[in-house]
């Protein structure tokens, strides 16, 4: 019976459950796909879609620590709880490195001592200067990751349209966040940081207070920042465009979710030089994907997420293809499996064959990728939930998420 079902031509209706959700829980706040919404139609329906959304950088729950779409799902709340959550992982080889609260004031107390007093070389220009002094540039060039981002929000505001946060801005924060990252722990292997009893901490003990000194700067200096670049750039505009009235924007803090990233990442790898264990600490340090995908699902782990969220892709690809080609089920599901890009869950896009370990050929990987699509296809068909067999399966592993932080 299967194989008649299979050999139909084969048809996703355009009122299917699953579609509505690619587009609530996908479409709606990823800027690639939202693109393609146009006259009030869903972005599945624009003629193209079959042919530009395959190519897009940022595909639905990809395994990038840093995606348009996972960012444009984070809310104010949010970013507290990761900044909070890194933190915290910052903080670690500081309480490791004393025994009361009474010692680690000492140690915050000399360490104050050294960033604002303790003048030394610069390493590279050999110019006095004082780790303050050195933190507080650091935290301008942070703030330069700002101002393209504020300016295509002005921008966007002042023509009564969504800001859209695209790829080439999210590199320029990136680079920037790991060049002060790195730059951290070239300041926390200076000599500058040997006197008294700091010469006794790790490294890593370093950068982490020299992280939360970074830190504190940045929080404190940034809502200033930010006003000041508003009525700056209000001022220009006033001038040469006579406008009056005063810019506002609600502004999405990317830079910070990056940023706190970037520290926490080089504090784990620092941790692991010590301790010689080659371990990512994937529990405690979540990209800032990963920690939104958990986020909105209940904390269910993201990987079973993402995988939701690509069926969710293929099927609102596959509704487009298919109004253009008239195959089979089997037809479709091996137009998919010979597509890479379809496949970026993967973790090796093809297996290592258990008995010889040579690698699949082609026509092997793309029979296994097949034989995965005609299944779930099936189950589509079968599938009697009020919603389409994909949203139900993703709302069941949030309610369980849910229900698993309730019962904590």
């Amino acid at each position: 019976m299967l194989s008649e079902i299979m050999k139909k031509s084969f048809k996703i209706d355009n009122q299917d459950s699953d579609l509505a959700t690619f587009e609530r829980v996908i479409a709606f706040t990823h800027p690639e796909f939202k693109a393609l919404r146009k006259d009030g139609k869903p972005s599945y329906e624009h003629p193209q879609f079959h042919h530009v959304a395959p190519i897009f950088r940022f595909l639905p729950g990809n395994n990038e620590p840093y995606c348009i779409h996972a960012l444009n799902m984070f809310e104010k709340e949010d970013v507290e709880d990761y900044a909070w959550e890194c933190q915290t992982l910052l903080e670690r080889p500081i309480s490791q490195s004393v025994e009361s609260d009474e010692d680690e004031l000492n140690v915050r107390i000399v360490m104050q001592n050294i960033m604002n007093n303790g003048v030394f070389l610069h390493p590279v220009d050999k110019i006095a200067t004082t780790m303050t002094k050195e933190l507080t540039e650091l935290v301008d060039y942070c703030f330069h990751a700002w101002d393209k981002w504020l300016s295509t929000q002005v921008k966007s505001n002042l023509a009564h349209e969504d800001a859209r946060f695209s790829g080439v801005l999210l590199d320029e924060v990136v680079d920037a966040c790991s060049y002060v990252a790195d730059k951290l722990v070239d300041l926390a292997r200076l000599d500058h940081m040997n006197q008294g009893q700091f010469s006794a901490l790790r490294v890593n003990q370093k950068f982490a207070l020299l992280a939360k000194s970074l830190i504190q700067i940045y929080l404190e200096r940034l809502d200033g920042y930010v006003e000041d670049y508003l009525s700056e750039l209000g001022q220009y505009l006033s001038k040469t465009m006579g406008y009056e009235k005063e810019l506002r924007i609600e502004t999405k803090r990317y830079v910070d979710l990056v940023l706190m990233h970037q520290l926490s990442t080089r504090s784990a790898k620092l941790g692991m030089e010590h301790t010689g264990i080659n371990c990512e600490r994937e529990v405690e340090l979540k990209s800032p994907s990963t920690f939104i995908y958990t986020q909105r699902h209940g904390g269910l782990k993201a990987d079973d997420i993402r995988r939701s969220y690509r069926w969710l892709f293929i099927k609102a690809w596959l509704y487009s293809w298919l109004k253009e080609n008239e195959v089979s089920a089997s037809k479709a599901a091996r137009a998919i499996a010979e597509e890479d890009r379809f496949f970026y869950l993967d973790t090796e896009l093809k297996k290592i064959g258990k008995a010889d370990g040579l690698e699949e050929t082609d026509d092997e990987c793309f029979s296994r990728r097949q034989k995965t699509l005609n299944t779930e296809f099936s189950k589509w068909n079968k599938s009697l939930t009020d919603f389409g067999h994909i949203s139900n399966n993703l709302f069941s592993k949030s309610k369980k998420g849910y229900e698993k932080q309730l019962n904590k």
